[in-house]
C-alpha cells in the first residue's frame, strides 16, 4: 500500500503535508518536541504526530502498520456520530448498569436527576427562564452518571484491592475521549463515567482490568491471569466494550 510516488535522490519519499491513503487522508504536523510517533483522529480527520526530521519513509511504514487500526477507529466515529441524540424528554431510555431507565420529567424545589427503582427522575424548578431545556437535561443527567460512578467504582475497586491485599491512593471518574480507564503507578485509579451505560458485568470486567495494574504494570499472561482470577469470563466482558464502546453516549 505505497503512499509516496516521489522519490529523492536518497531514495526517501517526498513528503506531502496531507497524505492520500485511499480509504482516508492523514495530516502530517512534525515538532521538535515530539522523539516518537504517534496517530490520532480527531472528529473523523487522521493525523500522525512525529518528530521534525523523522524520515518519510518511516512514516509510511507507521501509516501502513496503523492502515486497519485507524479504518477501525473512523468506523467506531461514523457508527457514534449515526446514533440519535438525546432530547431529555418524558419517556426517553437511558441504559444505566444493564437497566433501562425511563426518564420522568417532574416539578421540585431544585433542579437534580435521581433514580427511583426503573425510572430516571428529573426535577426542576418550574422558574427555568430561557435557559435551554435540552443543555440543562444533559447537564443534569451527566451529573447523575458521574456521582453514580463515583460510588459504584470506587467501592467495586476497593472490593477487589482487598482481595489483593493493595491500597488504594485514590478513584476518580473522567471524561475520557479514547479510554475507559488507566491507573498509575502510585494507584490512582480513574475511570471514564459512561461505563456506567454498560451491563454490570463489563463494568466489573473494567474494575478488573485496572484493579489488576496495581500489581502487573503491563498486559503480560500474569496480567491477564490476575483479570481472570477476578473475571472468569473477562474475554468475553472485553469482546462487549470493543464492539459496543461507541455506544455508551449521550450525543
Amino acid at each position: 500500500m505505497p503512499f509516496f510516488s516521489k522519490r529523492e535522490d536518497n531514495n526517501d519519499p517526498i513528503l506531502p503535508e496531507v497524505i492520500d491513503c485511499g480509504d482516508y487522508t492523514v495530516t502530517v504536523k512534525r515538532t521538535e518536541r515530539k522523539r516518537s510517533v504517534s496517530v490520532e483522529i480527531r472528529d473523523a480527520e487522521v493525523f500522525i504526530i512525529v518528530p521534525k526530521r523523522l524520515k518519510a519513509r518511516v512514516i509510511e511504514e507507521v501509516l501502513e502498520e496503523k492502515h486497519q487500526w485507524i479504518l477501525r477507529k473512523l468506523k467506531v466515529q461514523q457508527q457514534r456520530e449515526d446514533i440519535p441524540p438525546k432530547k431529555y424528554e418524558e419517556g426517553e431510555v437511558f441504559a444505566f448498569m444493564g437497566r433501562d431507565l425511563i426518564l420522568t420529567i417532574e416539578e421540585d424545589k431544585q433542579n437534580r436527576v435521581l433514580q427511583r427503582g426503573d425510572k430516571l427522575i428529573m426535577t426542576h424548578t418550574g422558574r427555568q427562564g430561557r435557559a435551554d431545556p435540552v443543555a440543562r437535561g444533559r447537564r443534569l443527567v451527566r451529573e447523575f452518571y458521574e456521582k453514580a460512578a463515583l460510588e459504584v467504582l470506587n467501592y467495586k475497586s476497593k472490593t477487589l484491592a482487598d482481595r489483593i491485599q493493595q491500597k488504594i491512593k485514590q478513584v476518580s471518574v473522567r471524561d475520557f475521549k479514547s479510554q475507559w480507564g488507566s491507573c498509575s503507578r502510585d494507584n490512582v485509579l480513574m475511570y471514564n463515567w459512561r461505563i456506567m451505560m454498560a451491563p454490570e458485568e463489563v463494568i466489573d470486567y473494567l474494575v478488573a482490568h485496572e484493579v489488576s495494574h496495581m500489581v502487573h504494570h503491563d498486559h503480560s499472561p500474569h496480567f491477564w491471569g490476575l483479570v481472570e482470577e477476578f473475571d472468569p469470563h473477562y474475554k468475553q466482558h472485553r469482546h462487549w466494550l470493543k464492539m459496543n464502546g461507541y455506544r455508551l453516549v449521550f450525543n
